[in-house]
């Protein structure tokens, strides 16, 4: 009996020390830069150009939890990257951005999240969204 007793207590302590460790933010070191972000674009042979002939009023440039985003070109299309100060903030972003346009119709797009980074890929192309998925795996290795 106690023999139980003991191992349900260390099971029980296991597993609490287990899961503590997935709910921690990303540590500073870690963080993404939107340089990173870029670099494994093109990297994995992907053109982007920087851009700012986007209409003001699109959801995917929109400012969220306090994070403007920089905006590229990939194949004409909008490749919106958004880097928060950490993993948390970057949550926080994507739940805003959910609000804000739950009541939207909205063009087809990808959303790319890893630690402190948001991604929003605009296109139809379900191969190049692949791709950039594919390379944006790549981060934080």
């Amino acid at each position: 009996m106690i023999g139980r007793l003991l191992l349900t207590g260390f099971v029980v302590f296991f597993l609490s020390a287990c899961s503590s460790e997935e709910v921690k933010d990303t540590p500073d070191s870690d963080e993404i830069t939107v340089e990173q972000v870029t670099d494994a674009l093109t990297e994995d042979g992907l053109h982007i150009e920087e851009t700012s002939d986007v209409e003001e009023d699109n959801v995917f440039i929109q400012d969220l939890n306090g994070v403007t985003p920089e905006l590229y070109e990939l194949d004409g299309d909008l490749v919106s990257v958004y880097v928060f100060s950490s993993a948390s903030d970057r949550e926080e972003g994507m739940k805003q951005f959910e609000e804000m346009t739950a009541n939207h119709d909205l063009v087809n797009y990808r959303a790319y999240s890893k630690q402190n980074v948001l991604v929003f890929y605009v296109t139809e192309n379900e191969k190049a969204q692949n791709e950039v998925l594919d390379a944006l795996d790549t981060l934080g290795q």
